[in-house]
């Protein structure tokens, strides 16, 4: 495969969100046919609040192969404007101030957002190995089940589930979700699970949803999809993403939508239908463009393996994802970082090399506008929630409870392998402080 083209045969070009290839061509061509559609009024028109019939349709016939039951089209689908906002009004329709909703650290960023925005509260517990070692891959990263257990109260109201975990990679194992699907039906809790990066697994088992295996699943389960498709289709501009779970418990979640947005757009509802039905011909063939990815994005995973595992850089393998946990430790202990006014985790280190090794002054200034950051002061202009929080409850805790907090992993970076022209970028700068990487890349480029 040449590794310089995208599927469709065009250059790969990068954007300001890392995607460096147009969509499949098919999606393409769908979208054009649809906005060049002058027989139909309807495309223009807002469709209704539950999502295009043409995509649930699409969306049933899918998800009725991959959990092997049938979904029903009018009553277990929600169409959303992408994930994320699936995942807000799922917050906004379930939680009320104080209500609190337990998430396995790490997590990704926006759910602690959404909590905080409904009025929630965040309870933690750390993904870590068992055993005190040190993890090697990402499935080796589990739970405490007392520890678990211990965080249900008569205040807990849901569980979010990010499987596979983002950013570790961490796939949850079918006795792992068994054993949280009996604790929220004991206690009588909601989960919602973000399926977000489903189809990028590499090895081990296959992805396992708690929706499979865990027989209760009209009770407990509201089971948040599309984002991925933005991640798989290179087209998250789109915004097109879905909730899937019964339709009492969606039923909340469609009066959210209408009171906040109306509908989802139309036409992107529409080619995106189109689109999908071609991949569900094309399932599990070599034509399909979800192997397509999974094998691209598992070259670059390894290249990046390879680079960071030769300069002393500690790194959990993602069995799954498209970020790799790195601890720069080693590199920042030899980096003056005094200099630096953002005493957030994670932030001093890219932001010293860009602004110290670059040798790029557009690169410098378009991250640094395009993260909201002065840069003459360093100061962030707006408050980011940290994505791994520093909770009192696990500051004593190893490294391998992943909460990289200021004393322990200051220099932590996550590394999004799709990005691959400002992520090369940004280790050549590194390489200007570690000389076996820049030998490393030297080779590999």
């Amino acid at each position: 495969m040449n590794r310089s083209l995208a599927p469709n045969g065009q250059k790969r070009e990068s954007t300001d969100n890392g995607a460096n290839y147009n969509p499949p061509k098919h999606l393409l061509e769908a979208l054009k046919s649809v906005a060049n559609d002058n027989s139909s009024l309807e495309i223009h028109q807002k469709t209704g609040h539950k999502g295009h019939p043409s995509l649930r349709k699409a969306l049933a016939y899918f998800y009725s192969i991959l959990m092997n039951r049938t979904i029903d089209v009018n009553k277990e689908i929600l169409v959303t404007a992408g994930a994320l906002h699936g995942i807000h009004i799922t917050a906004k329709s379930y939680l009320n101030p104080g209500d609190e909703v337990i998430i396995f650290e790490p997590f990704f960023m926006r759910f602690k957002s959404v909590i905080d925005l409904s009025g929630g509260v965040s309870v933690y517990v750390p993904l870590r190995t068992l055993s005190g070692q040190r993890a090697i891959e990402s499935n080796d990263l589990t739970f405490d089940r007392k520890e678990l257990e211990s965080k249900f109260t008569n205040r807990t109201k849901m569980i979010w589930l990010n499987n596979p975990n983002n950013p570790t990679g961490k796939m949850f194992t079918e006795e792992e979700l068994l054993f949280i699907g009996q604790l929220c039906e004991k206690y009588d809790v909601l989960i919602m699970s973000d399926e977000v990066s489903q189809f990028h697994y590499y090895e081990g088992h296959h992805h396992t949803r708690i929706g499979d295996i865990y027989m209760n699943y009209a009770d407990i389960l509201i089971d948040s999809n599309g984002e991925q498709w933005g991640k798989l289709f290179v087209n998250n501009g789109w915004r097109i993403g879905w909730v899937i779970g019964p339709d009492r418990l969606l039923w909340s979640l469609r009066v959210s939508l209408i009171t906040s947005i109306a509908a989802v757009p139309t036409p992107t509802q529409i080619a995106f239908a189109i689109g999908l039905e071609i991949e569900n011909q094309r399932l599990n063939t070599n034509q399909s463009f979800y192997n397509w990815l999974k094998n691209d994005t598992l070259f670059k995973r390894n290249r990046f393996l390879q680079i960071l595992n030769g300069t002393g850089i500690d790194v959990i393998k993602p069995n799954s994802g498209y970020f790799i946990v790195a601890n720069f430790t080693n590199v920042i202990n030899k980096v003056d970082l005094s200099s630096q006014k953002d005493e957030r985790p994670g932030f001093q280190l890219p932001y010293w090399l860009l602004k110290h090794k670059g040798n790029n002054i557009e690169l410098y200034q378009n991250i640094m506008k395009y993260y909201g950051i002065d840069e003459f002061n360093f100061e962030p202009a707006f408050n980011e929630t940290n994505l791994y929080h520093p909770s009192p409850a696990n500051t004593s805790a190893d490294e391998d409870t992943l909460q990289f907090n200021k004393q322990n992993f200051l220099g932590t970076i996550m590394v999004f392998v799709g990005v691959v022209s400002v992520i090369f970028e940004l280790i050549g700068l590194i390489g200007a402080i570690c000389e076996n990487l820049v030998i490393t890349l030297t080779i590999l480029i």
